[in-house]
Formats: structure tokens, sequence, C-alpha cells
């Protein structure tokens, strides 16, 4: 059984649970109001057996902010995969929140880290590291990646913490339609330089690094 919902929740959807839910695709704007932020936790608790879950980023920031993630949030046991469409740094903590919730995940993925000219430096100081990512997390996704600060330091912290970590895919975007083959080396050894200097929680990772949306020039 798969569920989507795009843009805000339909008031006419009355359902009690999911139990044989496989697939969620959960794409929501802010929702600032207590009614909304109460209904949308709702229909995440109701979403709790899911084993693949796709989000946006602002549903754990804003249940954050209202004090509602870490009191009134289910426990999704079932939960194996986890894709987050765009994050941002002041997002990372309310994800680490429900990452608590989610101690079985072995998969992550980003579809974007969203880039800032200046981030707030406490926003990715997390205080407590999640089981998933000390027992289970083998594998993470970072797609649309530029090698900005923000997003090297969201990678940093997931390779700090991830002790069972077995991949880290990396897909690089560039807003330019084609390059060298020795632009694609040169940018690649120079990801790989930032990657080594940090602390890997895993001995076992390996890292990928891949192209995407533009054309290789061979010279």
């Amino acid at each position: 059984m798969s569920i989507k919902i795009d843009d805000r929740l339909d008031n006419t959807l009355v359902v009690h649970s999911f139990p044989s839910l496989v697939d969620a695709d959960i794409r929501l704007g802010h929702t600032m109001d207590d009614d909304g932020l109460n209904a949308v936790l709702s229909f995440l608790n109701k979403l709790s057996n899911v084993k693949r879950l796709r989000v946006t980023g602002y549903i754990f920031e804003d249940l954050e902010t209202a004090n509602l993630l870490s009191t009134s949030l289910f426990a999704f046991t079932n939960l194996i995969t986890l894709e987050v469409s765009i994050i941002k740094a002041e997002q990372v903590r309310p994800l680490f929140t429900f990452l608590q919730f989610s101690p079985n995940l072995e998969s992550l993925i980003f579809g974007g880290v969203l880039i800032i000219d200046k981030a707030n430096k406490d926003a990715l100081a997390v205080d407590v590291v999640p089981h998933c990512l000390l027992m289970n997390l083998k594998s993470i996704k970072f797609q649309n990646f530029e090698g900005q600060r923000n997003e090297l330091d969201l990678v940093k912290l997931f390779l700090k913490n991830a002790g069972v970590l077995q991949t880290v895919t990396i897909e690089i975007y560039s807003k330019k339609k084609t390059h060298s083959a020795k632009d694609v080396e040169d940018f690649n050894k120079k990801i790989m330089r930032q990657f080594l200097k940090f602390k890997w929680a895993s001995t076992n990772c390996l890292v990928k690094l891949s192209r995407s949306r533009y054309s290789y020039q061979n010279q």
C-alpha cells in the first residue's frame, strides 16, 4: 500500500491507521498554527507502520518548534528508508529527534541541502545520537551536491556518528552543462580531501562519487 500527500492535508481524509503501509510520500510546506500542527502530527503518527517515507524537512522543524516531535510522536519501528527532499541546517536537530523514533532505519537519502551564505554555527550541534546511527544505518545518499560548506558539515556529522555505515553516495550537481574529464577528476579529489579530514565512526565505509544533470566532455 502507498500514499502520497502533496502541499496540504485534506480535511476530509479520515483514516485511523495504515497497518500495511509500505511507501508514503508526504510533501508539506510550513504549518504554523496549532490546529495545523496537531493535524500534521496526528497524520504522521498514522504512518508509523511505513517502511519507506519521503518527507520535507519543514515537517520536522515545525513539529519540533511546537514541542510536539519529542513528546507525542509514535515509534516508526518498521521504517527502513527515509528520504528528505530538501534539508537546511536548522532542520538537522529536529531530524535527529525523529531518528530517535526510527531505531531500525538503514537508509537515508537527502534530495538536497539548502545552500545559504551563513548558517547558525550551532545548528549541527546535536545532543543525542539516535540508536539507528549507532547500530543500523548502512547507507546515506546526498543528491544535488555542490560541495558547499554546509553540505560538507552535514556529511561530516553523519560520518562522525554513523557507526556501521557502509556507503556514502554523493551525486554531484553543477549548473554547467559540460565539464572536461580533468574538471571532474579535480573536483572529486577536492571533495575526497575534505572527507578524509573528518573523523569516521565506521571503519568499513565506502564513498561513491557520481555526476548528474550535465554531460562529460573528454579532452
